[in-house]
Parts: C-alpha cells; sequence; structure tokens
C-alpha cells in the first residue's frame, strides 16, 4: 500500500496549510497506487484534518482507511458564500472502479466535524454543505467497512454509478448535538419529539444502476437508505437496487426521492428493500414526488419487505408529495399539492409490522387525481399504536392483503391461514436480475 504521508501528508495538524497539503497528498497517493494495482493508505492511529479530495479519470481507486480523515472544521477557510454549493469532502469522479475500504479492527472513520455547518444552516447563513463521500460517472464502486461520522450533509452520494456494493459501513450522527442546535434555532417540535428540519444529514444516497447496499446501521434524522430518480433519456433509470440488512436508529426512512418531473424523465425503477429493521424513525417507507411543471417521472416496481419497526414518531408508511420546508425558504412545505406528472405504479409493501407508532395515522397513500397510484399491494401489514387507526388515502387503487388498519382505497382481501416466512437470504443486484452478489477485492 501507498501511505499518503509519503506524499506530505500532516497528521495532527489542523491548518489551513496542512489540511490543503493533506488533501494533495491523498490524491496522489491515489493516483500512485492504482498505477501499481495497490490502496493508498491512512495509517492506524492518525487523524488528518482535510480540505476537499478531487479524484478523477483514475482505474482502479483504492483508498484504504486505518487512521481518520476529518474535514476542516472553520467553514471560512473552504471559501464561498451563502448560496454557495460547497464541495464535497472526498470526491471521486468518472473513475473505472472506486474502492473505499476501512480496517475493521481500527477505528478509522471520515470524520465530518458538522456542528458548526448545521447551525450555519439552522440560521440561515448557509443554504448548503458538502457531502463527505461523492462518487459521480463512476463505475464498479465498492465501499466497505467504513464509518462516518457527524457529516455536514449527506454520507454517501452516489450519482449516476453503475455496479456499485455497500457493505458493513456505519453512519453516525450526533442526535443530541443536532437537536440542542435544532431547539434554539426553533426547529424542534417538542411535542413530537422530532426535529421540523432535519438538517439533510442523509445515510446512503444513489442514482444509478446494479446496486446492492447491504449489512449498514445508520442513525440520523434524514433519509437513511435513499433511491435517488436518474434521467431516463440522457444516462438512464435509476434500477435494479436492493437494500437489505440494515438497521437504522431514528431516520426518516428507506426513501425513493425526492422525484420531480423532468424533461429527461425522472426515473426509478426495480428496487428491493428488505429485512430492515428501525428504531423510533421519524418515517420508515418513504416515497415522495416532488413540485414541477415541466417533463414527467415515473416509479414503478418498488418492493419493501420483511420491514420491522418499533416506536414510529411521525408516519410510519408515506407514499405522497416531499413534506420539507428548509430554513431559506426552499421546499413545498408540511401539505404539498400532489403532481399529475409523476407517475407511481406497482409499489408492494409485504410482511411489515410498526408497533407502538406515536402518530395518530397509520399512514398515507396519497396520489393524484388525475394521474392516480395504480398497483399498490399491502400484504401481512400490522400497524399498532395508540390511536393509529386510520390512513390518509386518496386516489390510489390496488389491493391490501392481511393489514390492520385497513386502507379505504384499496380492496381488502383476506387469505385465512397465510404466514410469510422471512427470506434472510443475502441477495444483490446483478444486470442479469438474478441478484448475486459479485466479487470484489477486500483486504
Amino acid at each position: 500500500m501507498v501511505d499518503i504521508r509519503s506524499f506530505g501528508a500532516v497528521p495532527g495538524n489542523t491548518s489551513v496549510a496542512a489540511a490543503l497539503a493533506n488533501a494533495r497528498a491523498v490524491e496522489l497517493a491515489v493516483q500512485a497506487a492504482a498505477a501499481k494495482g495497490e490502496a493508498a493508505l491512512v495509517p492506524r492511529g492518525l487523524s488528518f484534518d482535510l480540505l476537499p479530495v478531487h479524484v478523477t479519470g483514475v482505474h482502479g481507486a483504492w483508498l484504504h482507511l486505518e487512521g481518520n480523515l476529518s474535514a476542516h472544521a472553520n467553514i471560512s477557510d473552504w471559501g464561498g458564500s451563502k448560496k454557495t454549493k460547497f464541495p464535497s469532502l472526498i470526491t471521486f469522479l468518472a473513475c473505472e472502479g472506486v474502492t473505499i475500504t476501512a480496517n475493521a479492527t481500527s477505528p478509522a472513520a471520515i470524520v465530518g466535524n458538522g456542528y458548526d455547518w448545521w447551525w450555519a444552516r439552522l440560521l440561515n447563513d448557509l443554504s448548503y454543505a458538502p457531502n463527505l463521500v461523492y462518487v459521480q460517472n463512476c463505475t464498479d464502486v465498492l465501499i466497505d467497512g467504513v464509518r462516518t461520522e457527524n457529516s455536514p450533509r449527506f454520507n454517501f452520494y452516489l450519482l449516476e454509478v453503475k455496479r456499485v456494493e455497500v457493505r458493513f459501513v456505519t453512519v453516525w450522527t450526533d442526535l443530541e448535538g443536532q437537536r440542542q442546535g435544532l431547539e434554539a434555532a426553533g426547529h424542534w417540535d417538542a411535542a413530537g419529539r422530532l426535529p421540523t428540519f432535519p438538517l439533510n444529514t442523509d445515510g446512503i444516497d444513489v442514482c444509478g444502476q446494479d446496486v446492492w447496499v447491504h449489512d449498514v446501521e445508520i442513525t440520523n434524522w434524514d433519509d437513511a437508505l435513499c433511491v435517488k430518480p436518474c434521467r431516463e433519456l440522457t444516462w438512464g433509470c435509476s434500477s435494479n437496487h436492493t437494500y437489505e440488512n440494515a438497521v437504522i436508529h431514528f431516520g426518516v426512512g428507506a426513501s425513493v426521492g425526492s422525484v420531480p418531473p423532468s424533461a429527461r424523465v425522472n426515473c426509478v425503477r426495480d428496487i428491493l428493500f428488505r429485512n430492515i429493521t428501525f428504531e423510533s424513525p421519524t418515517k420508515a417507507i418513504y416515497l415522495k414526488s416532488n413540485g414541477g411543471d415541466v417533463g414527467t417521472a415515473v416509479v414503478e416496481d418498488v418492493t419493501y419487505e420483511h420491514i420491522r419497526a418499533t416506536g414510529s414518531v411521525w408516519y410510519p408508511v408515506y407514499l405522497g408529495p416531499q413534506q420539507q420546508k428548509e430554513p431559506d425558504g426552499r421546499g413545498d412545505g408540511w401539505w404539498p399539492p400532489t403532481n399529475p406528472l409523476v407517475s407511481f405504479r406497482n409499489i408492494t409493501m409485504r410482511d411489515v409490522q410498526f408497533d407502538d407508532v406515536i402518530w395518530p395515522q397509520a399512514g398515507v397513500l396519497r396520489c393524484n387525481a388525475s394521474n392516480p397510484c395504480t398497483g399498490v399491494v399491502l400484504e401481512d401489514m400490522t400497524i399498532s399504536g395508540w390511536n393509529a387507526t386510520e390512513w390518509v388515502c386518496e386516489h390510489a387503487s390496488g389491493h391490501a392483503t392481511d393489514v390492520t388498519p385497513q386502507p379505504q382505497c384499496l380492496a381488502p382481501t383476506q387469505r385465512p391461514g397465510h404466514l410469510q416466512v422471512p427470506d434472510t437470504t443475502v441477495a444483490s443486484a446483478s444486470t442479469d436480475g438474478s441478484r448475486q452478489p459479485k466479487p470484489h477485492k477486500r483486504l
């Protein structure tokens, strides 16, 4: 392996000069290691302060963490202004073969130092913040064993990627620190025990094809696992994803979207979420359209199965327009109109159990009158709580089998004696539809 110190990386120094030198050292080490078919090494027991890293056009880029990479904490040293879209801490662009790994026996992490960024956004001093890891237009991506902490924004944002595996990843957000800031800035609902603005600290967001995310643990207050749409007419549909064997603490769900219309057709297709456990989620199953009046979008063939949650704070199931309002005024708000340009088709939820739901409604299926949701199938679903007895259910067609409480807009059916046995087989996305794992290198 190629040690980043051999290219001038300086541990334990938080100056601007060190952060810039460390960023350049990571870039050069990744390039040099790739030329030899090796990994760039962040050495054990050391922490390296970092300003943005950019790796572009490298074949076989491999970054291996045994020590920490820590985002430079002084926001003013990042440059920019209120409306700046800051670069991510670590960016891989147009690479063939991207690998980010960490040694399971070392306490390595990518540390976001997000507190000041969260405050700046809450006070509307900044509209945006950097992601931790951003991968765009890359193929054959593996992220294995990596821990992230306190990202300013998304932890992992993978855009227009093909053949991806994310495994044994931990995303951790200091929720108590976030709560204190949210409360002080007036963005905390004390009665509901949830933020009114969750700071966009998403866990793993992916727009791409042939994606397998498994055996992950995520703690945050925004989308935990999220399928982002891709533009079908220019890149291809975001399709053939499997997300499974995940534990999510709090969070706003295993999500699809948001999906606005586009002249190039925003598209999500053939998505599977399974064997996912939630603890006190804001939402758990979440499919969301977004505003817009140009073009179209489609979300189809999405399945949730073997889903468990306890203590859901808000709607445990939500299919409808995104509920969001940013401190700078962006977003459509609490109960926005549905969008006739976004189609939802063939959405299945099977073997789902939500206990101790706090919100007084079981869920939302809220579709458009002129473009209803079709093929909505609920099977073996129980939602129980102190008053979760009814659904908001509008302009959706399909059927509900052994569902309690019954959504009034779906045809009820019964199958006496039916029992779903959870399938715990580990699976992945593949181009031939077999959902079998493909080999990846691992230390």
